[in-house]
């Protein structure tokens, strides 16, 4: 992460919109922390689950485009429905 803040803070963009990009991260940060996957994959400033690429064929929280990792989610979550209503 520390790279691609490096590249926002030196990019001579706007200072709004290198904040907006930096707020855009933190959730995109919050989402893949808290999506209830064990094999994710971060170390390097990377943002990727082994599990999602398995299960919902993409894995890449930081680079998938956001209206694709919201229907991800959304078909995890229905999927997580469906298995409890059927237990």
């Amino acid at each position: 992460m520390a790279d691609y803040e490096r590249y926002l803070n030196e990019s001579g963009h706007p200072a709004r919109i290198v904040a907006l990009a930096k707020e855009i991260l933190k959730l995109r940060q919050m989402l893949w922390r808290s999506h209830g996957h064990k094999g994710m994959y971060g170390d390097d400033g990377e943002m990727q689950c082994g599990e999602c690429a398995k299960e919902y064929g993409f894995w890449d929280w930081k680079r998938t485009d956001i209206n694709e990792v919201e229907s991800k989610i959304q078909t995890a979550n229905l999927k997580k429905f469906s298995e409890k209503k059927g237990k």
